[in-house]
């Protein structure tokens, strides 16, 4: 690239003269007046401006956003960028800035996959020591373990960590358990109830006691009960300490605890200044009341204007003042007509409609009202839209050409702007039908907020009925139109919980909440271990590996010293190498996983 702030000029006559040049926003940079032919020669761009290559274009944005609409940056211009969710720039920041150099960009405008790193469980600890896992990735999941009085969500006593795009789920993986079975100076519960970090429990505790700072709800936090399970004795009032001008208390009690509520009436001819309604707002109606304070029970008439009515279809009303205020709006509506629909079905009487109020209108074949409708609205100012109907435009279902299709629908024309279905030919699909329908059914289970269709990366969600225990992916994920492998629900009787860990050892086939009787737990010794009691191996099997992964060459043997090669399908991401060997103690290191790349 040339210099910055000078470029080339060519002569293209035997001699030229420095005033037969021009160049825009700049000048030339010798104090020659003539050059011979082909002579070059150097300019300079005035303040502010640059030559074409002293500049930077708009660069590829790489799962990062930026707020500049500028397509066109000069030299030293900066570019700030922000990365999207789950993603982060070299350094582990969100944020970043290049600029505009005489090389171009000073870096890429990029953003990288935020992978999980070893989780701090807070409360608790993984269950296994998960050798090797971390980084993990989206999907990744991990059994853990709380603490004593902490439990997971769940409040079993084990749960999986899911690694996610927005880092640990769940973010809080031990809450504290808090139990409630008894309550000092207080009514105890009928049995043992447990809550979670951030539940509330209301309790009754003996007359003239209450919780500290006289309340009646415990709190479950991380420390525990807050406040505490105690009632304690409380200040109390006296009624003799209470004076009320032209009223009294209406309960009969002597003494009061500390913030205690009481009610009191006023005497005869007197109410309380809650008690009585202001000049209520009259709309389209009279009154001929003077006053701006009404009693409790007060009534007032009111009457309508010309051409207005109440909603019973009378020219007055009434309302009356109570506890809450009067009783209804002093208000009178307008009336709507409807005897005649131009181009299409009349009613059979006369119909009157007030303010407010809608009413549903028939036009004839390839009529509409105005912008398609069929109701119109009694306004005050009369109908909207007005009670005529227009043709409509129509498409023939005759101009519909679908190579390898049909119209499902039997009409044959149909209104502007009107949409309809089309069907597929067996053994077709529409071009971008990438799409999957009805989830597979899993016998003894039920899928959560099941819809007809799911678009290529959504999951359906399965849970086994009571009794019966869900073994596989509680996910089944649609996959360019087509569904992963489902799960199946077994009887609980006799099940097992999680393996116990291995010393020195991974277990490589998948982790399950529960086993059946008779499922097994595949596992390998990790580097340098073999099992105890076993002789050296002399050939190793084809491996259990990722559904989303293929092995070559493919055959079910191998000799020690033998190389497996693995690769991801498409659309996925290989985590780990991708490659083992055969030893005498079995495959190293361990077979990779594909995560998909949506």
């Amino acid at each position: 690239m040339a210099m910055l702030d000078r470029a080339v000029a060519i002569v293209t006559s035997e001699t030229c003269s420095n005033s037969e040049i021009r160049i825009e926003n700049g000048f030339l940079s010798e104090s020659t007046f003539t050059y011979p032919l082909n002579k070059q020669t150097e300019y300079k761009c005035k303040p502010g401006y640059v030559t074409a290559d002293e500049s930077c274009d708009r660069p590829v944005f790489e799962k990062a956003k930026v707020k500049s609409d500028g397509t066109w940056f000069k030299l030293n211009d900066s570019l700030d960028y922000e990365c999207l969710d789950g993603y982060e720039t070299r350094d582990g920041r969100t944020t970043g800035s290049i600029v505009c150099g005489q090389d171009g960009w000073s870096d890429k405008a990029a953003c990288y996959w935020k992978p999980c790193d070893y989780p701090v469980i807070k409360h608790g600890w993984l269950y296994y020591s998960y050798r090797g896992y971390f980084p993990a990735y989206v999907n990744q999941q991990f059994i853990y373990s709380c603490d004593r009085y902490f439990v997971p969500p769940s409040q079993r006593s084990w749960d999986h960590l899911t690694c996610t795009a927005q880092g640990w789920s769940p973010e809080e993986p031990c809450l504290r358990q808090c139990i409630f079975n008894y309550l000092e100076n207080g009514y105890n519960p009928h049995r043992e109830e447990k809550y979670l970090q951030g539940e509330t429990v209301k309790v009754r505790c003996y007359e003239g006691y209450s919780l500290q700072n006289d309340q009646n709800t415990m709190n479950c936090t991380e420390s525990g009960w807050s406040p505490p399970p105690r009632c304690i004795r409380v200040k109390t009032c006296s009624k003799s300490e209470i004076r009320i001008e032209n009223g009294f208390l209406s309960e009969s009690t002597f003494t009061y605890p500390l913030n205690k509520q009481t009610e009191y009436k006023c005497k005869p001819g007197y109410v309380t200044a809650d008690e009585s309604c202001d000049r209520p707002v009259f709309e389209k109606a009279k009154v001929k009341s003077d006053g701006t304070w009404f009693k409790l029970n007060d009534s007032l008439d009111y009457e309508c204007l010309d051409g207005y009515e109440t909603r019973d279809g009378r020219t007055t009303g009434s309302i009356v003042c109570g506890q809450d205020g009067w009783s209804d709006k002093a208000a009178c509506y307008g009336q709507c007509i409807f005897n005649y629909l131009e181009n299409g079905h009349n009613p059979h009487h006369e119909e009157k409609y007030l303010q407010g109020e809608t009413v549903t209108v028939r036009c004839y074949e390839g009529y509409s009202l105005q912008n398609d409708q069929n109701t119109m609205n009694c306004t005050e100012s009369g109908w909207s839209p007005p009670p005529r109907c227009i043709r409509v435009k129509t498409c023939s279902k005759s101009e519909i050409r679908i190579e390898n299709g049909f119209l499902s629908e039997s009409a044959f024309m149909y209104p502007l702007n009107k949409q309809t279905e089309y069907k597929c030919k067996p053994g077709y699909v529409t071009a971008d039908d990438v799409s999957c329908v009805n989830p597979p059914q899993v016998e003894n289970a039920i899928i959560q907020n099941q819809k007809s269709r799911y678009q290529s990366g959504e999951r359906a969600h399965y849970e086994c009925i009571a009794n019966y225990d869900l073994f596989g992916e509680i996910d089944v994920l649609c996959l360019n139109g087509t569904w992963t492998k489902t799960p199946q629900c077994k009887d609980s009787q006799g099940k097992c919980g999680p393996p116990p860990p291995i010393d020195n050892g991974d277990i490589t086939s998948l982790l399950h909440l529960v086993y059946p009787p008779g499922m097994f737990v595949e596992y390998q010794c990790q580097d340098y271990y073999e099992l105890q009691g076993n002789r050296n191996i002399e050939e190793c099997r084809i491996p259990k590996i990722d559904i989303y992964l293929d092995a070559y060459p493919r055959k079910d043997r191998f000799k020690v010293g033998d190389v497996l090669k693995f690769s991801c399908r498409q659309g996925c991401i290989m985590v780990r190498a991708d490659s083992v060997q055969c030893y005498h103690f079995g495959w190293s290191p361990k077979p990779p996983t594909c995560k998909v790349h949506l």
